[in-house]
C-alpha cells in the first residue's frame, strides 16, 4: 500500500532538490542566456535612424559595395536565387562577381541567360564573371575561389555568400552595408532555412546560432552557418586571405568570422537583411557538420563555445536523469510524494525548456511545433554522438586538399 504522507526529513529534501534542479538546470539553455533580438545591440536597432529602414537611402548615403558567389555545380541554384541579388535597391550601384570553375558548362550556361534578362532592365547591379585556373592544385577550390573573387573587385566593401541562398528581400544589400558600425568593422547577417526544411534540422540551426550570436554579440564571435558576411577588402589582404587554411577543403565562413573580426563586429537580425538557405540535401547536411569537426581545429575560441555546449547539455540529461531515479525511487518505496514531486519537477522543465524554445523560434520566425522542441533539444546531443562516429571512421584526408 502506497505511503500517503511520509512527511519525513529524506522525502522533504528530495522533493525540494527535485523541483530546485529542474527550475536552475531548465534555465541553462542558450534561448534563456540570449534574449530576442531586440536586445541586441545598437548594430542590431531597427530604430528611426537605421539607414536599413529606409528604403529610399540616396546613393550619396551608400559605399560601393562587391557581392562575391563561387558555384559549383550550382546551376539550379543559381537559375533560383542569383535574379534576387541582381535585383537589389541599391542606388550607389554594386558588383556581383560571379567565381566559375572552367568546365561547368551549365553553370556558365546559366549565369549567360540570366546576365542577358538582366540587361533588358534597368537595375542598379553590374555582373562580372571571372574562373578558377584548371590547373590550381593542393588547395581549396572553394577559398582559391573567393580569393579570386575578392581580388577582382573593384570596391573596398564586399559580401559573400552562396548560389543556395536568396536575400528576404530587395533591402538585404543596404540593410547588411549601413549597419557595418564602423568603416573597418566586420558584418555577420543572419541566414535561415527555407521553410520546406524539416522543423528539427532548422531547430538544431537556432540552437547552434543562439551559441553563435552571443559570442558575435560579445565582440569575439568563434564562426557562423550563416552565408552572409560583409568584411573589408584591405583587411583580406592584409591577413593574406586564407593563408595557414587553404589545405582545408571547407570552414571559408567559419575561419574568416574566427580570423578577421578584430576590428569590430556589427549583428544584423533586421528580417530585411537575412538571407534564405535552400533545403540542403541529407549529403550536403551531413558532409556540413563533419566538415566543422575537421576544421574547428584552426579556429580560435572553440573551447569556450563547446563548454557551454556541454554544460548545457549535462544539465538537460542529468536533470532528466534525477528525475527519472527519484520517479523509480518514489515507485519502489511507494512514496506518493517523490513520484508527485518527480512528475512535477519534469513537467516544470518541460514547460520551461518548451517555453522558452518556442518564443526563440517564434522572434526568428521558425515554425517550429511548441510540443517538439523538448523531444528535438533532448535528441541534440545524440545527433551530435553520431556525427563524432561518422567522423571518427572517415579518413581525414577525405577533408584536405593533401591527399598524400
Amino acid at each position: 500500500m502506497l505511503n500517503i504522507f511520509p512527511i519525513d526529513n529524506t522525502t522533504i529534501v528530495l522533493a525540494s532538490v527535485l523541483i530546485g534542479v529542474a527550475i536552475i538546470s531548465s534555465l541553462m539553455s542558450p534561448f534563456f542566456r540570449f534574449k530576442r533580438p531586440t536586445d541586441l545591440s545598437s548594430s542590431t536597432d531597427t530604430s528611426e535612424d537605421s539607414g536599413s529602414n529606409d528604403p529610399t537611402v540616396g546613393a550619396e548615403a551608400l559605399p560601393q559595395v562587391s557581392v562575391i558567389l563561387t558555384p559549383h555545380d550550382e546551376a539550379a541554384q543559381l537559375e533560383r536565387n542569383l535574379p534576387a541579388i541582381l535585383y537589389q535597391k541599391y542606388p550607389a550601384g554594386f558588383q556581383v562577381i560571379v567565381v566559375v570553375e572552367k568546365g561547368q558548362h551549365e553553370v556558365e550556361d546559366t549565369i549567360t541567360r540570366i546576365e542577358n534578362e538582366y540587361k533588358q532592365h534597368s537595375a542598379d547591379a553590374t555582373l562580372y564573371i571571372t574562373y578558377i585556373p584548371e590547373t590550381s592544385r593542393y588547395m581549396s577550390r572553394k577559398k582559391l575561389g573567393i580569393t579570386l573573387g575578392v581580388k577582382a573587385a573593384i570596391n573596398e566593401k564586399l559580401i559573400i555568400t552562396e548560389p543556395c541562398c536568396k536575400p528576404a528581400s530587395d533591402l538585404w544589400l543596404q540593410t547588411m552595408v549601413t549597419q557595418q558600425e564602423s568603416d573597418e568593422s566586420f558584418v555577420i547577417g543572419y541566414g535561415a532555412y527555407c521553410d520546406e526544411v524539416s522543423s528539427f534540422k532548422r531547430f538544431q540551426r537556432l540552437y547552434t546560432e543562439f551559441y553563435l550570436l552571443r559570442e558575435a554579440k560579445k565582440g569575439r564571435p568563434y564562426r557562423t552557418q550563416s552565408y552572409n558576411i560583409l568584411f573589408n577588402k584591405s583587411n583580406f589582404m592584409k591577413f593574406e586571405g586564407f593563408r595557414g587554411n587553404l589545405d582545408m577543403l571547407r570552414g571559408e565562413y567559419d575561419f574568416i568570422v574566427n580570423q578577421y573580426t578584430t576590428s569590430g563586429v556589427s549583428l544584423v537580425t533586421d528580417r530585411k537583411a537575412w538571407l534564405i538557405e535552400d533545403s540542403p540535401s541529407h549529403k550536403t547536411w551531413l558532409n556540413k557538420h563533419l566538415f566543422y569537426l575537421y576544421t574547428r581545429r584552426g579556429l580560435a575560441r572553440g573551447r569556450k563555445y563547446r563548454l557551454w555546449f556541454n554544460l548545457d547539455q549535462t544539465a538537460l540529461h542529468g536533470n532528466f536523469l534525477f528525475e527519472v531515479i527519484a520517479l523509480a525511487y518514489g515507485i519502489l518505496s511507494e512514496n506518493v510524494i517523490i513520484i508527485a514531486a518527480s512528475i512535477f519537477a519534469f513537467l516544470i522543465s518541460f514547460i520551461v525548456r518548451t517555453v522558452l524554445a518556442y518564443k526563440a523560434s517564434r522572434a526568428f520566425e521558425e515554425k517550429i511545433p511548441a510540443l517538439a522542441c523538448f523531444p528535438y533539444e533532448i535528441s541534440l546531443i545524440w545527433h551530435n554522438l553520431t556525427y563524432l562516429i561518422r567522423y571518427a571512421k572517415t579518413s581525414k584526408l577525405n577533408f584536405t586538399t593533401h591527399k598524400q
